[in-house]
């Protein structure tokens, strides 16, 4: 497997990942563990063609500042959450 491999993934951030409702806060905004597992699931899927059957990925190590907060009423009105936009992850 070389290195560089790319991937990207949109999601419309639903109350389902909101901090209030998988436990990390109580506000109904983006949560950042939603955020880890949206970017740990993009990275496996990224690979996942370069390894072999019943082979799989595990992530060692997070670094992240999640600078911007989507409320997830704002998401109903389309404002769906990229992890490569910096101004909304700060990935």
């Amino acid at each position: 497997m070389e290195a560089g491999i790319k991937n990207e993934k949109s999601i419309v951030v639903t109350e389902d990942v909101t901090a209030s409702k998988v436990g990390s806060g109580l506000l109904p905004v983006y949560a950042t563990p939603s955020m880890i597992a949206l970017m740990e699931g993009t990275c496996a899927e990224s690979v996942q063609s370069e390894l072999a059957e019943g082979e799989g990925t595990v992530g060692v190590s997070v670094d992240i500042k999640h600078c911007g907060n989507t409320d997830w009423h704002e998401s109903q009105m389309r404002k769906p959450f990229k992890g490569s936009q910096r101004q909304e992850a700060c990935i």
